[in-house]
């Protein structure tokens, strides 16, 4: 069974990590937004960052939430990532 790692999984992934840290529930919290203005700090964004590449089983830079400060633009990178792993492993 194949893995989904679309951009819609990956944002779910995060919002199901990053919604039980700060304590509020994941249909109100807005993919736009700094995760920072949620009170996601170093150490959740740590733990998110561990997370992910266990899931997505590539490299995750641990700055990723400064990087991409949003769970939209953290989304768009990581669809990009995978998809650049998986085609570096098919070739």
């Amino acid at each position: 069974m194949s893995v989904n790692y679309s951009k819609t999984a990956i944002i779910d992934f995060i919002l199901d990590k990053v919604s039980p840290q700060i304590g509020i529930a994941k249909h109100i919290i807005d993919v736009d937004a700094p995760l920072a203005s949620y009170g996601v700090d170093s150490v959740n964004a740590i733990s998110l960052c561990a997370d992910l590449e266990d899931w997505l089983k590539v490299p995750v830079d641990t700055t990723i939430a400064w990087d991409y400060p949003s769970i939209e633009k953290m989304a768009d990178f990581l669809t990009g990532e995978v998809a650049t792993r998986a085609s570096e492993s098919a070739a």
